[in-house]
């Protein structure tokens, strides 16, 4: 796997331990995406599957994942708790774009209405996700828990 780019972590946006991004859209929805490191993880993908609109997700709970054919398959889950109230169709209706963007900081996956905006201070920002990420490389990609 290739050394993550220097600075490739945005300082917009806040982050999971399950490797997702989270950042507050113009209309106060959370739109979540993957980071760099699942993005170099999930290697052609062949199916994905996201919540309906309207689902409540607890922070955790999976709520959707995408399935490769390299073997890998990669479990979504919520990151903040909330209302999905939108879902990106172009990776449901063509999985591989989801690999196809070389800026996974530009794409999301889906979007939530929060259930508490505080949820945010709890995930790590861009700092704290770069050091966490920083040794994932010699533990074997998945060196965060």
């Amino acid at each position: 796997m290739p050394e993550a780019p220097e600075g490739v972590n945005p300082d917009d946006r806040r982050y999971s331990d399950q490797h997702q991004w989270i950042k507050v859209h113009v209309d106060g929805a959370y739109r979540i995406g993957v980071t760099w490191w699942e993005h170099q993880r999930l290697v052609a993908p062949i199916h994905v599957e996201m919540p309906d609109v309207g689902e409540h997700l607890d922070a955790g709970e999976m709520y959707g994942m995408v399935e490769c054919m390299l073997g890998a398959i990669g479990e979504l889950r919520a990151p903040v708790a909330g209302r999905v109230v939108a879902v990106n169709e172009e990776f449901v209706a063509d999985p591989e774009m989801l690999y196809v963007y070389d800026e996974p900081y530009e794409s999301w996956l889906i979007a939530v209405v929060p259930d508490d905006v505080g949820d945010l201070d709890r995930l790590l920002d861009a700092g704290g996700y770069t050091e966490r990420t920083k040794y994932a490389r010699e533990w074997g990609f998945g060196g965060v828990e």
